[in-house]
């Protein structure tokens, strides 16, 4: 059994706040935040060590893989959340596709899962789908469970009660297979930086109803404007800098509802941002 420790260290490193401004939905006013900065360190020797300090306390993610026939069972406790402890999960499940695509994460120790988080999960989903193996999430708790179903991603995900389940879904389970779908809602083309969070919009909409065109670049995203003709146009807030090539897409359409995610979207609690997502997209197509 291998072992990854995220730690932090109270005599080498002190959280620092910093002001910030936090965008609210486009339309919705947005209120003050204090944002925490991270400070992390890598070691060279054995495994990687993340330092993180928060506001609130000290946290630490601790990983646990194991391997049990040709399936992998990683053990997560702690947070699963945008940043340093989204990375240290893609690693190391990274390093277990090495020698197989079938990978159980056993949560029963998560506590806290954001939408960035949830977003990686997500994503290394569909790679491993991709190359015929899954991740079964297993020991899910209350919390967990309600953040997948407030999201609809339940139905996304293999769960199961315990490990000893998931390991079996491998060999008793048929091969993951893309149900038809109804007509869609709408067609929405989403441009963001971050391919965890696009991969956890993506998800989101498509088991509500919607078609989802995604986009790093707003280059890539005028692209597929001009081709897919969207009812809505979704955006990050960090694209603000570039007004320019948000009004070449502006122009394509002066009638097509933009709407601009909040600057903390990524790192808000994932059920929340999933719901208000959908909400806001429900009614600027009813509009």
């Amino acid at each position: 059994m291998n072992q990854v420790l995220i730690p932090f260290c109270p005599q080498m490193y002190c959280a620092r706040l910093r002001p910030a401004k936090r965008r609210g939905w486009r339309g919705v006013r947005g209120g003050g935040d204090n944002r925490i900065s991270r400070c992390y360190r890598r070691s060279t020797i054995g495994a990687n060590f993340f330092f993180a300090c928060y506001r609130l306390g000290v946290m630490q993610l601790r990983l646990q893989n194991e391997r049990i026939g040709n399936v992998a069972v990683l053990r997560c406790e702690g947070r699963i959340v945008t940043g340093d402890e989204a990375q240290a999960l893609a690693i190391e499940v990274e390093k277990l596709t090495l020698d197989t695509h079938q990978v159980v994460l056993n949560l029963a120790q998560v506590n806290f899962l954001d939408s960035g988080g949830l977003g990686a999960l997500v994503r290394m989903t569909r790679v491993h789908r991709r190359h015929s193996g899954d991740i079964v999430l297993c020991h899910l708790t209350p919390f967990i469970l309600g953040v997948l179903e407030a999201t609809t991603l339940h139905r996304f995900f293999k769960i199961c009660p315990s490990e000893t389940e998931a390991l079996q879904s491998f060999f008793l389970r048929a091969p993951v297979s893309s149900a038809a779908t109804p007509e869609p809602l709408a067609r929405v083309v989403c441009a963001h930086n971050s391919t965890d969070l696009l991969a956890f919009i993506s998800a989101v909409l498509r088991h509500a109803g919607f078609e989802v065109f995604t986009a790093t670049t707003l280059a890539e995203a005028r692209t597929l404007v001009v081709a897919t003709h969207p009812n809505v146009f979704v955006h990050g807030s960090e694209t603000d800098s570039n007004e320019l090539s948000l009004e070449r897409i502006r122009q394509i359409d002066p009638q097509r509802p933009f709407l601009q995610l909040p600057a903390d979207f990524s790192c808000s609690e994932a059920s929340q941002t999933g719901a208000q997502l959908v909400n806001r997209i429900r009614s600027l197509v009813r509009a």
